[in-house]
């Protein structure tokens, strides 16, 4: 298969709780509408990444994605604001 593309997005997102802030970068990341599967993978030979963003299609509202997930979190200010989450995918 020459010349198939796998999209790569991320996204940030921060809120009150880690749940709040994985939430806000789903919809940064434009990919909060879907059911994520998620998949322990590596990218095949014939496949090119590209980073951007996906569409937003109103049409595939509930479809499944399947995913290969990286998160990062952090308190933000470390302590300074108190119950405040930074999250990333």
């Amino acid at each position: 298969m020459t010349g198939a593309i796998i999209p790569i997005t991320s996204g940030v997102g921060r809120g009150r709780t880690k749940l709040a802030a994985f939430d806000a970068a789903l919809f940064d990341a434009v990919i909060a509408n879907y059911n994520l599967l998620h998949l322990i993978s590596i990218i095949p030979d014939g496949f090119t990444p590209v980073v951007r963003k996906l569409d937003q299609n109103a049409v595939e509202y509930g479809f499944r994605l399947y995913v290969v997930l990286a998160t990062a979190t952090a308190m933000e200010g470390w302590g300074k604001r108190p119950g405040r989450t930074s999250g990333g995918c």
